[in-house]
């Protein structure tokens, strides 16, 4: 618990500092919209959706499609 937390704090700090930002390894830190209008920071690596922070923390699905685009409240 106490790794996701600093985990999700990283990843906030990061979103603030660019919209996606690559970083070594090919992984992405994205926004994405879902359909309700809500957004989530999203952890991007290969092609495939690994990782989903913010609002609970729930996985998203693979097959959604994360969009670049800024991320309120991160």
């Amino acid at each position: 618990m106490r790794a996701r937390l600093i985990l999700g704090v990283f990843v906030a700090v990061l979103a603030n500092a660019s919209l996606s930002m690559a970083i070594p390894g090919n992984w992405w830190f994205v926004c994405h919209q879902k359909g309700n209008g809500e957004y989530s920071l999203l952890v991007v690596g290969h092609g495939a959706m690994v990782g989903h922070f913010g609002h609970g923390d729930q996985v998203e699905e693979a097959g959604d499609a994360p969009s670049d685009r800024f991320c309120p409240g991160f």
